[in-house]
């Protein structure tokens, strides 16, 4: 008997003319196992899209942790990519020869602005530093070509970003300070035994807060963004999500009065740089059959940029150089219907 010792039993008697009846009792038989470990085996070489075909990669998130340099920038990790050349002074990328303000962003399936703090700034298409953090984005995809046809306005790469899904067990904190800044996040259930979680992440700049003890105008550099993403599974109409992003930088210099310390040309003026972007969307999915599902979502982006500068003239009085101001709105409605592992737009 499975789960129990053998037992022998030795010298039976069997007598003629008599049946012999009897009572065996079984030890159970106790064996300690190994513990089960169930993986989940991940092709990081085939995208998360069913309909790319070629030239197309994973971004993941774990692969991003541990890349050297990379401060969990997916620019970073996509230089590592055939095709794919970068730049040293920022996280622009050249995609196949294309020019780095011809890639895409996209965020739950949304096209977004440049997420990247100081964005355009320096060359068009690239930034300082990412805006996405490692504490809320799950694994992505990456095209360098042959993008499939929902893809439209990309010319060069495109980085197709999703956002994971808060922990809806138990409340969750995390802390670090780094390079990139002070990060603080957070996520959890809305109500306890509900399925409703949410996630957020906040980011400042190490440099502003280390402004008092640096040297003149070193620390005029600050920068901080917001992601979030809560989640509302229903029983009975779908799932809605309400995600969003946004940044807002600042840089300048301050006019040296003293013409001995007069080297650059920008010693002589005031410069104020403000950025900003942002995106918000709202998104409902709802499961008809096991081949089929319907996706809408609601969204809105925002970016600009105001830059002023003031220069020194012959008598030593600031007067106005430039001053530029700009800024972009866009709404927008999209709809999936993914029918036998199609995808129709």
């Amino acid at each position: 008997m499975d789960g129990y010792e053998s037992t022998v039993i030795n010298e039976l008697q069997v007598t003629a003319g008599n049946e012999v009846f009897l009572n065996i009792s079984l030890s159970e038989n106790v064996n300690t196992l190994d513990e089960i470990v169930v993986k989940q085996i991940i092709n990081k070489e085939k995208a998360l899209n069913p309909l790319a075909s070629v030239s197309a990669r994973m971004l993941s998130v774990e692969v991003a942790n541990r890349y050297a340099g990379g401060f969990d920038d997916p620019d970073g990790l996509v230089t590592s990519f055939a095709g794919v050349a970068s730049n040293v002074s920022n996280n622009a990328n050249v995609v196949r020869g294309n020019n780095p303000q011809s890639s895409q962003w996209k965020m739950e399936g949304v096209e977004i602005q440049n997420p990247n703090h100081f964005a355009d700034l320096s060359s068009f298409g690239g930034g300082g530093l990412t805006a996405l953090s490692r504490q809320l984005l799950t694994n992505s995809d990456f095209f360098s070509r042959s993008m499939p046809a929902e893809y439209r306005n990309a010319l060069s790469g495109v980085f197709d970003i999703f956002m994971r899904n808060g922990n809806n067990q138990k409340t969750e904190y995390t802390f670090q300070l780094g390079l990139t800044g002070i990060d603080i996040s957070s996520e959890g259930p809305f109500k306890k035994d509900k399925r409703a979680s949410f996630l957020f992440n906040y980011r400042y700049s190490t440099l502003a807060l280390l402004e008092p003890l640096m040297p003149e105008n070193a620390g005029g550099t600050t920068y901080q963004d917001l992601s979030f993403k809560l989640n509302f599974p229903t029983k009975k109409v779908g799932t809605f999500t309400l995600w969003g992003i946004g940044l807002i930088d600042r840089s300048g210099s301050e006019v040296k009065t003293n013409p001995a310390d007069w080297k650059y040309i920008t010693d002589i003026e005031n410069l104020v740089a403000k950025q900003y972007m942002g995106a918000v969307g709202m998104s409902h999915k709802i499961i008809l059959n096991n081949k089929q599902f319907v996706k809408s979502t609601l969204a809105t982006t925002i970016n600009g940029l105001n830059y002023t500068t003031e220069r020194l003239n012959a008598n030593s009085v600031l007067v106005p150089k430039n001053a530029i101001e700009n800024k972009n709105y866009n709404c927008k409605i999209q709809g999936w219907v993914k029918i036998m592992e199609s995808i129709l737009l």
